[in-house]
């Protein structure tokens, strides 16, 4: 939710930035800036599907036509998004070891998992949330066929926002049966962009 904020005290409050699916500020950027790139880009954004649903939503924008998908360099993955709290304990009231997202991603055979966050700094251990991370993962892990890789990819935020301060720490991890290994990150308060090639 790079262009309206995280962090709103109501529904009420973010009522002004809710978008629509296509057309709001953060698909169009998107749209753009796929073009401009001729690449793959992901935003977040709060979502007004109706006057009664809202959604903490993630856009997946392309250049090219669905028909030709088969070209491209993700014809070979499997990808799966996930947004922030998505890889925690439902609501957290479900067991810790149910991995709810993690399972999921494993029985549909995800090989590249696109997570957008604005997760919070918890602690002053700059590891603990790629950790934690990657402790959320751990069924690919275990359970992951020989030669099977899967590509966990966390774009976290940076920064304060209400008092409220981000964890940083963007990642990518390669998780396979043999180990989860951090391919790349930034630090907590690292503003910057990645290159890795999966």
């Amino acid at each position: 939710m790079a262009f309206s904020g995280y962090v709103f005290k109501s529904k009420e409050e973010i009522m002004p930035f809710l978008e629509d699916a296509e057309n709001g500020p953060s698909a169009l950027w998107a749209k753009h800036q796929a073009k401009r790139l001729k690449s793959y880009v992901c935003v977040g954004y709060p979502q007004k599907k109706d006057d009664t649903h809202f959604y903490n939503s993630m856009c997946f924008k392309i250049t090219i036509d669905f028909a030709y998908i088969s070209n491209s360099p993700f014809s070979i993955l499997q990808v799966g998004l996930g947004i922030c709290m998505d890889i925690n304990p439902y609501r957290f009231e479900a067991n810790f070891r149910d991995f709810e997202f993690a399972n999921y991603h494993l029985k549909e055979n995800t090989n590249l998992i696109l997570c957008s966050m604005s997760w919070l700094k918890s602690d002053s251990n700059p590891d603990s949330t790629i950790k934690y991370w990657a402790t959320r993962m751990l069924p690919l892990y275990q359970d992951s066929e020989d030669g099977r890789h899967t590509i966990f990819v966390a774009c976290n935020r940076t920064g304060s926002e209400r008092q409220s301060t981000f964890a940083g720490s963007s990642c990518v991890l390669d998780i396979s049966n043999e180990s989860i290994t951090i391919l790349n990150r930034l630090g907590s308060e690292d503003i910057g962009i990645m290159t890795v090639d999966i």
